[in-house]
């Protein structure tokens, strides 16, 4: 009997890991000029569904032409019986700028999102999860979406590109020019696809004085709370 369970599990451990090497994630190239393309080049296997960075959620294979303008990490999950597999394929870009304090685009440094607000999503799979997250980010809130982007603790985050604001200047603020804000959402990693999802919610705006191009993080709580309010509950509306 001892045998029989042993064999059974060596069996099972093989077809998972089977369905593993199926799941593939790359880049035609390891290294671009800025301004040069790359072919991002998926495969999900046995998976049911994925989602892929730059492209959403997904059933099949497929390829995307890409133009990055820094070194960026893309990221593959894939959903199926097997639970859910992680692939990342990274692109340096040399010639790039790095991360600009005064543009736009979202820091690197996700430690910089403040005043967290926690919410969970069940009995959605995971990759549903995501595609209506980023449905929310940039089809309802109009913001440009980066990610799924990997962490140092094994969760998927999103993160926006900056937005401007009026609303989030008052107007007795006569110094301050004008405010900015990105938002970030974190999906705590699960290792199968009928799991409860936590999501952590988090801002970051910035404001710029009069007559300054200098943009600064933004330390009061007031302007982040009602934006991340905002976007909890649009998420928390969604259907299951």
């Amino acid at each position: 009997m001892i045998r029989l369970v042993i064999v059974a599990v060596m069996v099972l451990s093989t077809i998972v890991v089977a369905y593993g090497q199926e799941v593939q994630l790359s880049l035609d190239l390891a290294k671009v000029q800025m301004g040069q393309s790359v072919k991002l080049k998926w495969s999900i296997g046995k998976a049911d569904k994925a989602f892929v960075s730059e492209v959403g959620k997904t059933t099949s294979d497929g390829t995307k032409e890409l133009t990055p303008d820094r070194t960026t990490t893309y990221t593959l999950i894939a959903e199926g019986k097997f639970g859910v597999l992680y692939r990342t394929a990274t692109i340096e870009v040399e010639g790039s700028r790095g991360n600009d304090p005064n543009d736009d685009t979202p820091p690197t440094d996700f430690s910089k999102y403040k005043y967290p607000l926690i919410t969970k999503r069940k009995g959605a799979s995971v990759v549903d999860v995501l595609e209506q997250i980023r449905q929310v980010l940039q089809d309802d809130m109009e913001f440009s979406v980066y990610g799924p982007l990997p962490s140092l603790s094994g969760n998927i985050t999103f993160v926006t590109n900056f937005k401007h604001k009026r609303e989030l200047v008052k107007s007795d603020e006569k110094t301050i020019a004008e405010r900015k804000i990105s938002h970030l959402v974190e999906v705590d990693r699960v290792t199968n696809s009928t799991g409860e999802c936590a999501l952590t919610i988090k801002a970051l705006v910035k404001y710029r004085k009069a007559r300054e191009s200098t943009w600064r993080d933004e330390r009061n709580e007031e302007f982040y709370r009602p934006e991340s309010e905002n976007l909890k509950k649009k998420i928390d509306g969604l259907p299951k």
